[in-house]
């Protein structure tokens, strides 16, 4: 009991934290965000997706207590975004026709619908961005075999996606994205 004191004591006395381990960020746009304390299943996600980028224990949730001395840590608090700029200029949001994207997960391309934009503070970084989504089961997949080829290829040239929405989500950064669809 008396190393959870002393762990989240010396979390409230580092340089930046405040209170709750929310850390302000200054908005350059004249949007307003809405500020919100993370879901814990929503933490989990961008925690996993920060540590994804980095050395996996080099970033700590905010629960786990005890914290050793110069861990870095993950704050808890964020910001909610209607929209956002990704690579090429593609503004995403969370409203159609903007919402459903083409990005890259390791080395393959991928289909999902947009569900949230989340605003955090990277530890050591600048603010990023992360992009909870849905996936989306692309029924007419490019595949030379099939005798219906011609549609494929018609609708890989309108940027058409045609399939089924996937209940699990998954989560991305924004340079994981390569184009805007059409669902």
């Amino acid at each position: 009991m008396m190393t959870k004191v002393i762990a989240q004591q010396r979390l409230l006395v580092m340089d930046g934290i405040k209170d709750g381990g929310f850390v302000e960020m200054k908005i350059e746009s004249r949007n307003r965000h809405q500020k919100i304390v993370f879901a814990q299943n929503d933490y989990e996600l961008i925690l996993q997706l920060v540590r994804g980028k980095t050395n996996y224990e080099a970033v700590r949730a905010w629960s786990d207590f005890p914290h050793p001395v110069g861990s870095t840590i993950l704050p808890q608090g964020g910001y909610l975004l209607l929209s956002c700029h990704g690579p090429k200029d593609l503004k995403i949001t969370l409203l159609p026709p903007h919402n459903c994207i083409q990005y890259r997960q390791n080395g393959l391309l991928h289909y999902g619908m947009v569900q949230q934009l989340y605003k955090y503070h990277h530890p050591n970084e600048q603010p990023q961005i992360a992009i909870t989504i849905s996936s989306i089961h692309n029924s007419f997949a490019k595949d030379p075999t099939n005798p219906s080829k011609v549609f494929q290829f018609i609708c890989y040239l309108m940027k058409l996606v045609i399939g089924q929405k996937l209940p699990e989500l998954t989560i991305i950064s924004t340079n994981q994205i390569s184009n805007l669809m059409a669902y």
